[in-house]
């Protein structure tokens, strides 16, 4: 775990919960609260005021499902992690959030796994409850070796199908906002997306990638073989 200090923006709109989560942070030597609040607004302005590295959000406030307002957290702080939290048993609603922000949670997470899912949130890693369905997109958590080894032989470089949808659009000459904003994923998302392409290609920096795509047009031929056939 980060030696530094991890600064949290705790949202939650009942009291019992919201306090839980403040004396939780609070006990962690190496978290420290930000604030803990109850409404949109009041964490809105917050985020935009004060120093945050992780956000606890509770996607639910007020019977209201607060896409739009972690969408602008995002847009506002691009790097800040956002863990989304939610009581929702519908599949799709912990997908779509994992697909926003790569991290969420449940409202039955304990302590320890939610000051885990703080720590790797802040470490740039992904955050998944266990005993939920592996999030579209995951290849290691339905498929064999053989079967990913296979699928990797058929596209460049063993591109996930996200990662090829990136690179296509990156090709065409498009910004990482503008990925973001046509395939509904925030900047970090896509940056994450970009990060995973160059290391596969072997490059450094966006700015190469983009040089990269646009010269060597790697999909090019991919096309053209599955058209063929």
């Amino acid at each position: 775990m980060s030696s530094s200090i991890i600064h949290v923006l705790t949202v939650e709109d009942q009291a019992l919960a919201l306090e839980g989560m403040r004396n939780l942070v609070r006990r962690e030597h190496e978290l420290r609260l930000v604030a803990a609040c109850q409404t949109r607004d009041e964490a809105l302005a917050v985020f935009t005021k004060e120093q945050v590295d992780v956000v606890l959000f509770d996607l639910d406030l007020y019977g209201m499902r607060e896409w739009r307002t972690i969408r602008r957290m995002q847009e506002l702080k691009p790097a800040v992690r956002i863990i989304v939290i939610s009581a929702v048993q519908d599949i799709d609603v912990p997908r779509k959030a994992f697909e926003m922000t790569r991290a969420f949670l449940t409202k039955h997470a304990s302590n320890q796994e939610i000051v885990k899912a703080i720590h790797d949130a802040y470490s740039g890693k992904d955050v998944w409850p266990s005993n939920l369905p592996a999030p579209a997109g995951d290849e290691t958590s339905s498929k064999s070796k053989a079967d990913i080894d296979s699928d990797e032989s058929a596209v460049p470089y063993g591109l996930s199908a996200g990662e090829l949808e990136v690179l296509r659009l990156l090709q065409d000459g498009k910004s990482v906002a503008e990925i973001a904003d046509m395939i509904h994923l925030s900047e970090w998302a896509i940056r994450k997306r970009t990060e995973a392409i160059r290391n596969k290609v072997g490059l450094a920096k966006l700015r190469d990638l983009y040089l990269w795509a646009v010269k060597n047009r790697p999909l090019d031929n991919t096309s053209e073989s599955t058209d063929s056939n």
